[in-house]
């Protein structure tokens, strides 16, 4: 569910009606306090969310109304709060993302690289003159291909540098999290999905940059707008388990919590969008 923050829900900023949501149950002099709204117009206002399906009435207690929220109303407490801008502010985005990502692709100590960023959604799809609530992004990244001792130095130093308090996994994904938070911080405007949403929603999707890590250089991309398809679709033999289907026979629990396995594990299943078409 996404809402526009400047758009008011039955005369209330959806930012104020979040608030309520999230208390759940609340009386209408709660409701009073927080939307911010006088005695004489809080009457009409609780009867309009109610026809609309956010709150229900329960009853009233000591003569005082009390309310709780309905389901769409627990949707909104759960979701974020878009501010939509134009189609084209976010499209003069794209270049700075792309310089952003050969920045961080030309950092020598480095172990990964980030392989591709596709673009989907409004940012994409959308007229010049329309608005956007995100830029949706893919972020794909990869180990580099280097020689054993030089990748294992690189990832050596890199595990020194993180913080004591991450746990294996966080330890295992960090790379990828740094790049991906990279991205993100040229602007708050950007969201980062995974390739699964995009099959998810069958949306359209165009490639804005691609990096080969076998020959340590940016490739060409494939300008061309695609319609990606849903999982059912794909044909059997490119299916990728979401976990691994077995485990080879004589390797016990030890090999398989291993960083290296799961690391390995990780590269074998990308789901980048080339290995599917």
């Amino acid at each position: 569910m996404q809402i526009d923050r400047e758009s008011p829900i039955c005369g209330v900023k959806p930012v104020r009606l979040k608030a309520l949501m999230q208390l759940d149950r609340f009386s209408t002099p709660t409701a009073m306090a927080v939307l911010k709204m006088p005695e004489t117009k809080i009457s009409d206002t609780l009867t309009q969310l109610g026809k609309a399906g956010w709150i229900s009435w329960g009853g009233t207690r000591h003569d005082v109304d009390l309310w709780s929220s309905m389901p769409l109303g627990h949707r909104l407490a759960a979701s974020r709060l878009i501010r939509r801008f134009p189609v084209s502010q976010g499209r003069a985005l794209l270049p700075k993302i792309v310089e952003t990502a050969r920045r961080l692709n030309a950092d020598p100590h480095a172990s990964h690289r980030i392989c591709g960023i596709i673009l989907f959604g409004s940012v994409l799809t959308g007229e010049d003159d329309g608005d956007a609530g995100d830029i949706d992004l893919v972020v794909d990244t990869g180990r580099r291909r280097l020689p054993s001792d030089t990748i294992k130095a690189l990832i050596a130093a890199e595990e020194r540098a993180m913080p004591e308090h991450l746990g294996f996994h966080a330890r295992l994904y960090r790379q990828h999290a740094d790049l991906c938070r990279a991205i993100k911080k040229v602007s708050n405007k950007i969201s980062l999905h995974g390739f699964g949403d995009v099959r998810a929603f069958s949306a359209v999707y165009r490639e804005l940059y691609r990096y080969d890590v076998d020959i340590e250089s940016e490739t060409a991309v494939d300008a061309e707008m695609k319609l990606a398809q849903p999982d059912m679709d794909r044909p059997r033999e490119e299916v990728r388990h979401v976990v691994p289907p077995t485990f080879t026979a004589g390797r016990g629990l030890r090999h398989r919590t291993s960083p290296l396995f799961w690391s390995r594990w990780m590269r074998s299943r990308s789901c980048w969008p080339s290995t599917y078409g």
